[in-house]
């Protein structure tokens, strides 16, 4: 149980780093994407390699093994290119745990609705009781101080394109869960998941390739060559940890069950917000009032993850 704990907290720790080392590395949203993508295929790759006869004999024989998770990781791309927005759009720290915030509600009531997870009358009481404090965790994480209108129309724009990621996120986190369910291991999805993640990630740089030659029509020598930049194969990095951070995921629910797991798993937003307090000083752009009202909006977010993961059986 004291190993499963700690493999658990795994997840947290690799997760709430990341946006901090995207922060460092300071690339553009796609170059992030294309990093990220890299990265993480490399680790399933890794992954598939030494669990090769159990994921052989899981994926062989129904296309849907291969399918469900092919989307997943599709969707994946999409949702991950708009949480990088929302990092530019309202910092990393604010970003970040409004995006995991909405991603814990979405995730609960995808569970509720469609599998069928909650049953009895305490679970419901628990999960909508996560979602409101989840909710008012993320409008305490999200208040400013300053009134201008410029300030709310970033904000709502910010609040958007979290909303869009979580979406995408969603579909990502929970489509697996169609095979898994049916005796497959989560580990034997990863490899047809990145391919999802690749063909997604690739179409979006096609996408923005052409909108850039369409923004930059006197500038013929631009070229694809920009999305490979040094931030980009720096960007391999967050890709790894994300990979090991799933990974993590998957053997700490095992070890000690769904509950445990994910709870621990979802407190990165504890971590995400010491780290970039620490290291890219997130806390400089902050009012008192705001920093106290932001520490208070991550400890809701977190009691609201924990709510959820008793709602899990």
């Amino acid at each position: 149980m004291e190993w499963g704990i700690v493999v658990a907290l795994i997840p947290a720790l690799l997760w709430g780093i990341n946006p901090t080392i995207v922060g460092k590395i300071k690339a553009k949203s796609i170059q992030q994407q294309l990093g990220t993508t890299l990265g993480a295929s490399f680790f399933a790759l890794v992954v598939f390699f030494c669990t090769m006869k159990q994921s052989i004999n899981d994926l062989q024989g129904d296309y849907l093994v291969l399918l469900i998770p092919f989307l997943s990781g599709f969707f994946w791309s999409i949702g991950q290119l708009f949480q990088y927005k929302s990092f530019l759009a309202l910092g990393t720290s604010t970003g970040f745990a409004l995006g995991t915030g909405l991603n814990l509600v979405l995730n609960a009531l995808f569970s509720c609705l469609v599998f069928r997870e909650w049953q009895t009358g305490l679970q419901y009481g628990l999960g909508f009781g996560a979602i409101a404090v989840i909710i008012v965790g993320c409008f305490l994480n999200s208040y400013t101080v300053k009134k201008e209108k410029k300030d709310r129309v970033t904000l709502l724009k910010g609040l958007l394109i979290v909303l869009v990621a979580d979406v995408f996120l969603v579909l990502y986190a929970d489509l697996p869960k169609m095979v898994t369910m049916k005796s497959v291991q989560g580990t034997s999805t990863l490899l047809p998941q990145a391919f999802g993640m690749i063909v997604g990630t690739f179409l979006l740089v096609l996408v923005t390739h052409l909108l850039e030659r369409r923004k930059k029509k006197a500038e013929p020598e631009f070229e694809m060559t920009q999305f490979f930049e040094k931030k980009t194969w720096l960007s391999t990095i967050v890709g790894l940890s994300f990979g090991g951070a799933n990974i993590g995921l998957i053997y700490a629910n095992q070890m000690v069950g769904n509950a445990i797991g994910f709870t621990l798993s979802q407190t990165c937003v504890a971590f995400s917000t010491i780290f970039a307090f620490l290291f890219l000083k997130d806390y400089q752009n902050k009012t008192k009032k705001e920093l106290i009202l932001t520490i208070l909006g991550v400890l809701l977010i977190v009691g609201g993850c924990v709510m959820i993961g008793f709602t899990m059986r």
